[in-house]
């Protein structure tokens, strides 16, 4: 009879993509079994699965395939040369009851991090909230401050908020009075060219555009999550899968973000980039 595997180690919907950066404990990492026992190439595999994993969902796992090991450990097709550094490499690392392999040292930094991110989250929407309900009643100032409150700094982890499943979409929302699903009707031409306008260079044909389109987002609120995000990473220009997170927080949202509409710089923007298209 075989032993139960353990549950994992972060819960599913754990999701740090679009995060540039992990935490490196020299101290531990250099003092470790790992840095004593492998070997050069051991070594490279190893680390660059770490990053890997932190990349996946749940962040901090990684599949239970050797040919998709080999892959994510920068070895390319070569299946002799992984398992011959399989071992080593996958130091840490333990098969959970859903069938990945978790590193146990990594998964504590993944909810540390997880923990930051959702709480910024959380911040900056109450912000918003609170700065939007100050302008509809004509009293808040410029700055989007009232008694005492403001924006405050940026956490040191950008936030996505995330708490759904990879994608960023729930796919079985239902719209209620408080919740209504954010949808047009655009194409994902649409959606490619209202990014456009924004700077991001990205193509209809891009797999997760073609997602927002099949799942009826908005260009409106495709833009604004996109704002939301060069917001987060202080103001660099975020790659597409940082907007799902966000634009399914602005979904649950319901109708704060419903009728949103692009001011009218870019409107004209997204009508010249349609022209080009």
């Amino acid at each position: 009879m075989t032993d139960k595997l353990p549950d994992p180690l972060v819960p599913a919907e754990v999701d740090l993509r679009g995060l540039d950066y992990m935490p490196f404990f020299g101290n531990h990492l250099f003092g470790s079994d790992f840095n004593a026992r492998c070997k050069d190439a051991e070594w490279r595999a190893g680390v660059t699965l770490w990053w890997a994993a932190w990349n996946q969902q749940p962040a901090g796992s990684l599949p239970d395939d050797d040919m998709s090991l080999c892959r994510l450990a920068d070895l390319g097709r070569d299946v002799k040369l992984w398992r011959r550094v399989k071992a080593n490499a996958m130091r840490g690392f333990v098969k959970c009851a859903d069938g990945r392999l978790y590193h146990s040292f990594l998964c504590k930094q993944v909810l540390v991090a997880w923990e930051k991110r959702v709480q910024e989250r959380e911040r900056k929407r109450k912000w918003r909230e609170k700065k939007e309900g100050q302008n509809a009643d004509g009293d808040g100032d410029k700055t989007g401050t009232s008694g005492g409150t403001e924006r405050g700094r940026d956490c040191s982890v950008p936030a996505d908020g995330k708490r759904s499943e990879a994608t960023g979409m729930d796919g079985n929302e239902t719209p209620t009075s408080k919740a209504v699903a954010l949808v047009g009707k655009e194409s994902a031409t649409d959606i490619a060219v209202a990014l456009r306008s924004c700077g991001l260079k990205i193509s209809e044909n891009h797999p997760e555009i073609q997602l927002l389109a099949e799942q009826g987002v908005s260009k409106e609120i495709v833009v604004e999550a996109y704002r939301t995000a060069v917001e987060d990473r202080g103001r660099q220009a975020p790659p597409i899968g940082y907007l799902l997170p966000i634009i399914n927080d602005m979904r649950k949202a319901g109708t704060k973000w419903q009728h949103a509409k692009p001011s009218a710089t870019m409107a004209s923007a997204m009508r010249l980039e349609s022209m080009k298209s």
